[in-house]
């Protein structure tokens, strides 16, 4: 157990003198539990800091009942320890305790009086017990409380009036409990809380009125419960909320109005519920929202004006529902949008100017989807695109002029879209580009061009194709490349001289194909710290097959076919 005491500053004034402390009973005799030598010496320094730390061995002992008598703190830690009960009146004479933390212990139960008399607590915690119901009288008293912490309990019940004196409250968390239902007037009077989290509880539904006092909220968090429905007026007056959270619960539908009003809205995240539909002006209240999220719902479509005048919207998901069509203005209005995920939906198709407003974008996502093509002008104004995710769709051909204004982009994925060719000037405008994913189609040639303009490639990734082979002049111009996946083709042979010009490749990936050697491969990647070549028909390493890797840390030579390594020459003295 540890016990950390923080007193009032005053060094050896902070303990009574009119009778016999708990200081001199406990904290400084040697025979006690509490007891620990640099406390002592501490507590004698009046111009020592004023934090102690009191050690015991870490089982479930009792507290005495005048344990910190006579001790005039403002801050109590008792955490981490295995107390499972504590005495009515062990705070009695701390009246002037601003923090008290008792978080991480193996409390079941606490005396409706305990916290008597502590008027001027401002933090109180006891996360992390084992507590199943709350006195209703417990804080009564603590008109000065700012912060309540009451998470990773296991209350399954609230009493109606229980934070009825804690006027001053400004944090509340609840979160990991195991509550069911919440009465209409639980939070009455807490005019100034700012933050309340109920996440991760277990209930069905929220009273129309139960937040109608917490006029100054600024963060909700009613995630991962089981939640049906949000009464329409669920939200009424609560004008200062910036963050709501309302993800993993059992939502089908929302009302129009559910959001009315909430001007100072930024952060709306609703994911992971059961909405196959959205009202054409959800969001019409909010013109000053940041961030919405609508991943992992159900949603079939997406109204006209469903987006409508959300000018200050920086991020949009919308990835894992079931979208089968866009209307090609659904998001005109999104002029200051930074990212879009669209991901994982049934798409089939894109109008030619679906994101032409969309002028600050910065990251898309239309992964996972069933488009077989795309237009060649779908991307003309996204000229600050810096990441961009295709993979996973049906195109199998892919404009030459698709990517000609992306002059900006650093990210593109085209793995798995049935790709079985591209032209050899398909990428030369992607100037900025530092990780290209073509991995999982049916490649069978490279151009000799085709990465030439790539000078800022890092990461490139060639991986599940078939190609049988490369030409000498392939990578000739990555000349900042780290690494390159080669695997699970269908090579027979790599010329000699394909990757010289790769001196600052870290990693390469050539296992999986029908490699039968190595031969003058690798003399010049003197940077090169992993190397596989595993899963090859290798039956022979010449000597001088690994010459020049002098950083190699990894190399994987398994499941080939080696019956003969030729040993180095002996150095002879």
């Amino acid at each position: 157990m540890e016990i950390k005491l923080v007193t009032d500053g005053s060094g050896v004034a902070s303990v009574s003198t009119s009778r016999i402390t708990s200081w001199d009973k406990y904290f400084s005799n040697p025979g006690t539990l509490y007891y620990n030598l640099k406390n002592c010496q501490r507590l004698s320094n009046p111009n020592y800091n004023v934090e102690y730390h009191i050690t015991a061995p870490n089982k479930s002992i009792g507290l005495p009942r005048d344990l910190f008598d006579g001790l005039r703190l403002r801050k109590l830690y008792i955490n981490k320890s295995n107390i499972t009960v504590l005495t009515k009146d062990i705070f009695k004479s701390l009246k002037n305790l601003c923090e008290l933390d008792l978080n991480s212990n193996k409390l079941e139960s606490l005396d409706s009086s305990i916290f008597n008399g502590l008027s001027k607590l401002e933090r109180l915690d006891i996360s992390a017990n084992n507590l199943t119901t709350l006195p209703k009288e417990l804080f009564n008293g603590l008109e000065n409380l700012r912060v309540l912490m009451l998470y990773s309990n296991k209350l399954e019940n609230l009493e109606p009036s229980i934070f009825n004196d804690l006027l001053q409250l400004q944090k509340l968390n609840l979160q990991r409990n195991e509550l069911t239902h919440l009465s209409k007037d639980i939070f009455n009077g807490l005019e100034d809380l700012c933050f309340l989290d109920l996440s991760w509880n277990e209930l069905t539904n929220l009273d129309s009125y139960i937040f109608n006092d917490l006029l100054q909220l600024k963060e909700l968090n009613v995630s991962c419960n089981n939640v049906t429905t949000l009464p329409k007026d669920l939200f009424n007056g609560l004008g200062n909320l910036v963050y709501i959270f309302l993800d993993s619960n059992q939502l089908d539908k929302l009302d129009s109005s559910t959001f009315d009003n909430l001007l100072k809205l930024r952060i709306l995240s609703i994911s992971n519920n059961k909405l196959t539909t959205l009202p054409a002006n959800t969001f019409k209240s909010n013109p000053n929202i940041f961030a919405i999220t609508l991943s992992f719902n159900k949603l079939t479509n997406l109204e006209p004006g469903t987006f409508n005048d959300l000018s200050e919207l920086h991020t949009l998901c919308i990835h894992n529902n079931n979208l089968t069509r866009l209307m090609n203005n659904i998001f005109n209005d999104l002029v200051y949008l930074h990212e879009l995920n669209l991901g994982s939906n049934q798409i089939l198709n894109l109008e030619s100017d679906i994101f032409d407003n969309l002028l600050q974008l910065k990251k898309l996502n239309i992964s996972n989807n069933n488009l077989t093509t795309l237009s060649s002008h779908l991307f003309n104004n996204l000229s600050h695109l810096a990441t961009l995710d295709i993979s996973n769709n049906k195109l199998a051909t892919l404009s030459k002029d698709l990517f000609n204004s992306l002059e900006n982009l650093r990210e593109l994925n085209l793995k798995s879209i049935q790709l079985d060719n591209l032209e050899s000037d398909f990428f030369d405008n992607l100037l900025q580009l530092e990780k290209l994913d073509i991995s999982n189609n049916n490649l069978t040639t490279l151009s000799n061009n085709l990465f030439d303009n790539l000078s800022q490639l890092s990461n490139l990734d060639i991986s599940n194709n078939d190609l049988t082979i490369l030409s000498v002049d392939t990578f000739n111009k990555l000349k900042n490349l780290n690494e390159l996946n080669l695997s699970s083709n269908k090579l027979n042979y790599i010329e000699s001289g394909t990757f010289d010009n790769l001196m600052d490749l870290e990693k390469l990936d050539i296992s999986k194909n029908n490699l039968i050697t190595l031969k003058d491969l690798f003399s010049y990647l003197s940077q090169l710290s992993e190397l596989d070549v595993s899963n090859n028909n290798l039956t022979i390493l010449s000597k001088d097959t690994f010459k020049g890797l002098q950083d190699l840390r990894s190399l994987n030579l398994k499941s080939n076919q080696l019956n003969y390594i030729e040993p180095a020459e002996k150095i002879h003295e």
